[in-house]
């Protein structure tokens, strides 16, 4: 099938930066042929192989990409103890755990090159929203500006982050399924096909968020579609294979004083996530703000 990805050298870069394949530890189910299927279709010329927790299945896509004559990037969708960071050029993540100190995860990130954005910033999944406050003090390279899941959410990350550098905005779907894909995309300023130049571009602050909500009706699809397979059926991949979803695992990042999460029950270290959690906001807001691109 000939390419229908529009040409780097006159749009640069283009991707849904917010996607999950079908080898997520959560919900994914976009598999790698049907990932680079939708990317053409759409008229991306990268792929991102992106999921919660995990690089698993990166190869795959990356192989499937190839094949579609199409660059491919590594992602990942980190669960912290207060919400989520997307990571893009990530080589490698093994830890896991609701009880992560958000700036530990970006330190470990920022070991490996990643560019680092924070997702979803007024969508609350696990402890707290990303404010301005937050955002400048944290080694971060950007935001989410438009999940495009969430048009309402989306409102109020408008009018809070409204200051915030136009470059260092990024936009995708949070697809789960092929219903939602493609939505909204990101356009970064370079025409190299190697993953390490699209890193340094996105963290140079090069990004423009692109395209437009997702249809309430694909999102209501799309929750039928996940609910069925996820709740209905047992939880396999689309490959056949069995997902084992835990949130205690031995080598977590867990603040000081705090329980290892492999002894504690999910209710047990629910009940102890949010008052940490708390704990760390208070105490990263009591530091002078670090990041010196955000002039305001």
């Amino acid at each position: 099938m000939a390419n229908s990805s529009l040409p780097r050298e006159q749009y640069g870069a283009l991707f849904d930066a917010h996607v999950h394949t079908f080898y997520d530890l959560h919900d994914g189910r976009i598999s790698p042929g049907e990932l680079v299927s939708l990317t053409r279709k759409h008229g991306f010329n990268w792929v991102l192989a992106m999921n919660h927790d995990t690089t698993r299945g990166y190869a795959r896509v990356k192989k499937a990409a190839r094949e579609a004559g199409l660059p491919c990037i590594a992602g990942i969708e980190i669960s912290t103890i207060y919400n989520h960071v997307l990571a893009y050029g990530v080589q490698e993540w093994s830890l896991r755990d609701y009880s992560w100190d958000p700036a530990a995860v970006i330190e470990k990130l920022r070991e490996q090159g990643c560019a680092v954005f924070l997702a979803h910033p007024c969508n609350n999944p696990c402890n707290g929203h990303w404010t301005p406050d937050i955002a400048r003090r944290l080694d971060v390279d950007g935001i989410e500006w438009n999940n495009a899941s969430n048009s309402l959410l989306n409102r109020k990350t408008s009018a809070l982050f409204s200051t915030f550098p136009d470059g260092r905005r990024i936009a995708g779907t949070d697809a789960h399924t092929r219903y939602t894909f493609g939505h909204a995309y990101t356009q970064v300023a370079t025409t190299s096909v190697d993953p390490d130049d699209l890193v340094a571009a996105m963290r140079k602050g090069r990004c423009a968020p692109r395209g437009r909500y997702v249809p309430l009706v694909c999102v209501g699809i799309e929750q039928l579609a996940i609910t069925v397979k996820n709740k209905l059926v047992k939880r396999v991949n689309a490959d056949g294979t069995c997902v084992n979803v835990t949130y205690q695992v031995p080598n977590s990042i867990a603040p000081e004083g705090f329980p290892a999460p492999n002894t504690l029950t999910e209710r047990e270290l629910k009940k102890l996530v949010r008052p940490a959690a708390m704990k760390w906001r208070r105490e990263l807001l009591a530091m002078p703000p670090t990041l010196d691109y955000w002039k305001i």
